[in-house]
């Protein structure tokens, strides 16, 4: 027989769960952020590669500020590899790694949307066993 104290218990339960279904899916909007970046960049490496030389182009400074520049060299790109450390790579091998890092994300992601689907379903058992609880605790209360 369940009792109030057991409906406390699973209801601090549930609300912890539902703490942690809202954290998975934050992660998953941020990994799905972050591939749409890393393609945003693929397709900029690839256009750059495409851009003659000399030629002046537009350049992001972030939050919508764009300035004007020079393109000297279309076939290299300075790339940070970790620890403040910055080298220099040719666009193929560039993008590249920008596809693996996309490929890693992605895996990343799926493996997000699958511990969410997880947490989703022991939420809606949870759900149920609170109502079955409450439903067995008035009725206990009716017939008294």
């Amino acid at each position: 027989m369940a009792t109030k104290d057991d409906v406390s218990e699973k209801y601090l339960e549930l609300q912890m769960l539902e703490q942690q279904l809202k954290q998975v899916n934050q992660q998953i909007v941020n990994i799905n952020a972050q591939v749409l970046e890393l393609q945003r960049i693929e397709g900029n490496l690839d256009d750059i590669a495409k851009t003659k030389g000399d030629t002046e182009i537009l350049v992001s400074l972030g939050g919508g500020v764009l300035g004007k520049a020079e393109l000297k060299d279309n076939q290299t790109v300075l790339m940070n590899v970790g620890a403040n450390v910055v080298v220099e790579k040719d666009i193929p091998s560039s993008i590249e790694m920008i596809k693996h890092q996309i490929v890693q994300m992605k895996d990343v992601a799926m493996q997000m949307e699958q511990e969410f689907q997880i947490l989703a379903m022991n939420s809606q058992v949870l759900q149920r066993d609170l109502q079955e609880m409450v439903s067995e605790i008035k009725e206990k209360n009716n017939n008294n």
